[in-house]
């Protein structure tokens, strides 16, 4: 894998994400794929292992908006680790009306052209707010 093979995985996986495009999300994701949300309020979970527990949380996390627009803005490939790190920024709708705008820091573990570790962080207060104005 190379910075630009790693930055397109991560951006096909958000582009899917934004379109809610589930298979294209799922094509991206390695079999043994864990996703980890340290930073999570309740009663989301903050980590779920199997590609399937991994598209659950997709799923459910997608079904929470009307409209999603992720957009990255940085990348940063740690070929040692196979790692790549990414900023990008959201501007969406969550189902009920109410306008949800984060900031996030994502870190992409990649093994085998698939991503295997998606760790996302966020402002936890922003997802609390947003859900509690709804």
């Amino acid at each position: 894998m190379d910075t630009t093979r790693a930055n397109a995985l991560a951006d096909r996986l958000l582009e899917s994400f934004n379109n809610g495009d589930m298979d294209g999300i799922e094509s991206c994701l390695h079999a043994e794929a864990r996703a980890e949300f340290p930073f999570a309020p309740p009663p989301m979970p903050t980590a779920v292992s199997g590609r399937d527990a991994v598209m659950a949380m997709f799923r459910d996390g997608r079904a929470n908006f009307r409209r999603m627009a992720l957009t990255p803005s940085r990348f940063y490939w740690c070929p040692d680790e196979s790692t790549l790190v990414m900023e990008a920024q959201s501007d969406a709708e969550l189902a009920n009306g109410t306008s949800y705008r984060n900031g996030y820091v994502f870190l992409i573990g990649i093994r085998d052209e698939c991503v295997i570790l998606w760790r996302e962080y966020f402002n936890s207060l922003v997802v609390v707010e947003a859900m509690a104005a709804g």
